[in-house]
């Protein structure tokens, strides 16, 4: 059995040079094969038959005509016979396992194809895209207030290649074909947000006879801080009893990283501060929307339904995430005019979020100072902070299926 396996796998190698059977279908390759079976066939015991009858031109006749009339029936025969259907796959595999890219890099990697029977592609088609998709809620003409969301959608950038033209894959094949792309120097980073969320795609589609699944794999691309280092960085509000004062090194932190600095307390005089916290913020503004403010206690967004506090706003939509919050102190009493001293020490998540700005959105970070004091305003000093993903191997590969969003 194996040995007439390998003899017709052999037949059908020298049969791939005819370009009318390389590009037929089953049926096609079947009514071409049975009518050379039956061409050879028939005409071999026509010719013989008829020469044993009428000598040479008995061979002649017997064996055209039994040529003809075996190639018609044997083409029908296998026009005719039911063949097993041919399962096609594909897949997508990356050169290197780097986990993130930077803008600049080069990714490269192989389409693979895989057949359990004799197929032809067509043609294999690969795709990267960067795409940000963009979400804004609002309230709803009829006076409730139930909050309806609206999304949009804008493709950064766009490159496609197709390495795979007309090649026919046999019986448990698997051939891989290579491809390259350059991410753009100026390439979005990845982020994964709640009203801004910005992806990068490898979308595989094959084109055949037989149905084959798109493929789908997400490229994480990893921000990189700016060429400028972030020197050291002093925000201060003075009130009629104190100045509060927040200190940081540096003002560009990786995810993965902790933020540390202190905050400083200067009295002018007397006073009593009912407590002392941080507050670490993500803001997402879109430029689409009504003109509102949503504030959301909840750390990630993903973790549970989130319901937050609205306020209106000039122009957009604008959602105030809070990452992370600290108390630093509570029930503290200024005498005199010697500062307190708070050092902290506060970590950022891993969680794809950098900072990052479109003309439809932008994201920014915050930390804020804030003492409060019962009966009169809150007092805050901030910073703004810029969050990169370039560092400690922040990025993965995701697989997707071909469904995901």
């Amino acid at each position: 059995m194996a040995e007439r396996r390998r003899w017709w796998l052999r037949v059908q190698a020298l049969l791939e040079h005819w370009p009318a059977y390389a590009r037929g279908t089953g049926p096609q390759r079947g009514l071409m094969v049975g009518a050379l079976i039956g061409l050879l066939v028939g005409g071999l015991v026509g010719g013989v038959l008829g020469f044993l009858n009428r000598g040479i031109p008995g061979a002649i006749v017997g064996g055209v005509s039994a040529g003809v009339v075996a190639m018609a029936a044997a083409a029908a025969l296998g026009w005719s016979i039911p063949r097993r259907k041919v399962h096609l796959s594909a897949d997508i595999e990356f050169e290197d396992t780097r986990e993130s890219y930077q803008p600049g890099d080069v990714l490269s990697g192989f389409v693979v194809l895989r057949s359990d029977g004799s197929a032809l592609i067509e043609r294999a088609t690969i795709k990267l895209s960067c795409v940000g998709r963009f979400v804004h809620d609002t309230l709803p003409d009829d006076g409730t207030e139930r909050v309806v969301y609206a999304r949009s959608e804008k493709v950064y950038a766009s490159e496609t290649a197709v390495p795979v033209r007309l090649v026919r894959l046999h019986r448990g094949s698997e051939v891989r074909f290579p491809f390259t792309f350059a991410l753009p120097l100026q390439a979005l980073p990845t982020h994964h947000g709640f009203g801004c969320v910005i992806r990068w795609m490898l979308d595989l589609a094959v084109e055949a006879r037989y149905p084959v699944d798109a493929v789908r794999r997400e490229v994480v691309v990893a921000s990189v801080p700016a060429e400028a280092p972030g020197g050291s960085s002093l925000a201060a509000v003075t009130c009629d009893a104190f100045q509060l004062s927040l200190s940081l090194p540096q003002l560009q932190y990786a995810e993965g990283d902790s933020v540390q600095g202190h905050v400083l307390i200067t009295p002018n005089g007397g006073a009593a501060i009912k407590e002392l916290r941080l507050a670490l913020v993500r803001v997402e503004r879109l430029t689409e929307g009504d003109g509102h403010i949503v504030y959301f206690a909840e750390r990630d967004p993903a973790e549970a339904e989130v319901v937050g506090n609205r306020q209106p706003a000039e122009n957009g939509t604008t959602y105030v995430w809070l990452e992370q919050h600290e108390t630093l102190a509570d029930g503290i009493k200024l005498d005199g005019a010697r500062p307190a001293r708070y050092p902290f020490t506060m970590p950022l998540a891993r969680y794809y979020r950098p900072s990052v700005a479109t003309a439809e959105g932008m994201v920014r970070w915050q930390l804020s100072a804030i003492a409060s004091r019962d009966g009169l305003p809150e007092v805050q000093a901030a910073l703004r902070l810029e969050v990169y993903t370039a560092a400690k191997s922040v990025g993965r590969v995701l697989s997707r299926g071909a469904a995901s969003g």
